[in-house]
């Protein structure tokens, strides 16, 4: 016998998957509307592995000035697998090769509306770029993978670093003799 209240409705394994999904939010591109949802860290963990230079693309020091500072465009140039990726993930097909592909063969125009959307379904749900690698790098470890991990932190803390370059400095002392 159980000392489970009879009342209670006891899912089985099958119906808790069943019943638990994705947060989506619904985009218009060319016209075409449909639901996208933020990558899994899992999934982006995935697509590193796939994907390499993933990682030094997210850095951002070798950015081409042709994209003028987007980094969706400079993705879109530089790994156009990757963010067909990204995008079929956004679109609940992750790992799914041929719908990748079949991304890839749509103009630029909705590939980078659709990766922008994407990007935008991530940061809304892991919130900042620092707190959302700060899970993966979490995730990472968890999974064993400290090379990875080690990488993202380097990258995250140039990316503080060029934050805090970047904010004016108040002139400083400089202690000594004044010039006659």
């Amino acid at each position: 016998m159980s000392n489970i209240p009879a009342h209670l409705d006891i899912l089985s394994p099958e119906d808790v998957l069943a019943a638990i999904h994705h947060t989506s939010t619904t985009v218009t591109v060319r016209g075409l509307t449909f639901a996208v949802r933020a990558p899994t860290i899992t999934e982006i963990c995935e697509l590193m592995a796939r994907f390499p230079d993933l990682l030094e693309l997210l850095d951002g020091s070798k950015e081409d000035a042709a994209d003028k500072g987007d980094a969706i465009l400079h993705l879109c140039r530089r790994a156009p697998a990757a963010v067909a990726a990204f995008s079929a993930c956004a679109m609940d097909r992750a790992g799914n090769i041929e719908f990748e592909r079949a991304l890839l063969s749509k103009p630029d125009d909705f590939r980078i509306d659709l990766a922008a959307a994407a990007a935008e379904a991530l940061f809304r749900e892991h919130g900042t770029l620092q707190s959302f690698f700060g899970k993966t790098v979490q995730r990472l470890q968890d999974l064993g993978l400290t090379n990875v991990s080690s990488i993202i932190w380097r990258i995250l803390d140039s990316m503080s670093t060029t934050e805090t370059a970047a904010q004016p400095q108040s002139p400083k002392r400089r202690g000594g003799r004044k010039a006659a």
